[in-house]
């Protein structure tokens, strides 16, 4: 079981960064809720830097985990954690159980606070949205005369101005 120590390592170094992970957008999360705008580019270059980490470390372990598969008589293609573990007798396996839910329930906790986190943003667009069209609907809803005194039609399609483009 050469390939063993590699793994937990390669595990261990994973579950590190999806710990920064979640804490990243938690903190995401902190700034969308208190509207701390200005942190939200700083964060989002953090957790693109820590995504990015996550997936060479999710290749790192993936290799380790198909070499201790070899080793231990797995002949499938890419075993999961849990088989893995469940052909490992005692601490070893248990240890490698342990670590495949840790995992589990960090990237469980991310990918829920990253939804909600997108849910936050998607909201603050639509007030964003629903702001601006009022104010060009509001705009475009004052009447203005034509050269002949009537006055001219509103056209709804319009974009609002605030001066007139001969003022």
């Amino acid at each position: 079981m050469r390939s063993y120590p590699h793994l937990l390592q390669s595990l261990d170094k994973l579950i590190q960064v999806y710990k920064n992970l979640l804490n990243v957008v938690e903190k995401e999360n902190h700034s969308l809720l208190e509207v701390g705008v200005s942190e939200i580019p700083k964060i989002n270059r953090v957790k693109e830097q820590l995504v990015n980490r996550v997936k060479k470390l999710e290749t790192q372990w993936q290799k380790s985990a198909s070499a201790l598969a070899i080793e231990i008589g797995i002949k499938e293609d890419q075993p999961s954690l849990l088989e893995i573990a469940g052909h490992i007798d005692g601490e070893p396996g248990e240890t490698l159980a342990q670590r495949r839910n840790t995992l589990s329930e960090l990237l469980n906790e991310v990918s829920e606070i990253n939804k909600m986190n997108a849910r936050l943003v998607m909201s603050a667009l639509s007030h964003v949205n629903g702001a601006m069209n009022s104010i060009t609907n509001t705009l475009n809803e004052n009447p203005t005369y034509k050269m002949s005194g009537n006055m001219e039609p509103v056209n709804k399609d319009a974009q609002g101005r605030l001066m007139s483009r001969e003022a």
